[in-house]
């Protein structure tokens, strides 16, 4: 499907990265990660480039209230960032996607988003070349001009 909301689905292998981790539980835990994990970033004085990623994450059962939900941020780094703040550091393989982006699915987040997620994982299902695959699905925050994009990315592996 190629229209105002979704790219066409590609595969793209996503290289390894050293990423700065940060987990926030709450009722907005997007919002509530990314606003602490930019300013950790910040004060880190990274230069050039940092990618934004992030997926869902369980709650643990203390923490379990309604309308609580849990997400990790990422935020790539050089390989000398230290972790400090609560921040960790993962070096994350990489792997093999299926990739579609949603533009500007902020205009109705509870629609867009799902529906990108249920339409690329219906997509994986019904391939006779990719299968689900084990690896971290993640969700990459695109800052344009005409306002932002999520890359939603499957992981997937080569049938047979």
């Amino acid at each position: 499907m190629n229209d105002a909301t979704h790219s066409d689905i590609c595969i793209e292998t996503l290289d390894p990265m050293r990423v700065a981790c940060y987990r926030a539980i709450s009722p907005s835990p997007e919002e509530d990660g990314s606003q602490y994990l930019d300013a950790w970033v910040a004060r880190q004085r990274i230069e050039g480039q940092v990618r934004r990623f992030g997926f869902d994450t369980d709650v643990p059962p203390a923490q379990q209230k309604p309308g609580v939900r849990g997400y990790e941020v990422w935020r790539t780094v050089p390989a000398d960032v230290q972790p400090s703040s609560g921040v960790t550091m993962k070096d994350f393989p990489g792997g093999l996607y299926a990739v579609m982006t949603l533009h500007r699915p902020f205009t109705d987040p509870s629609k867009f988003i799902p529906a990108g997620w249920k339409e690329l994982h219906e997509w994986v299902i019904h391939s006779s070349r990719y299968r689900s695959a084990s690896h971290q699905w993640l969700e990459e925050l695109i800052a344009q001009e005409d306002g932002a994009h999520l890359r939603l990315y499957h992981p997937v592996m080569l049938t047979g």
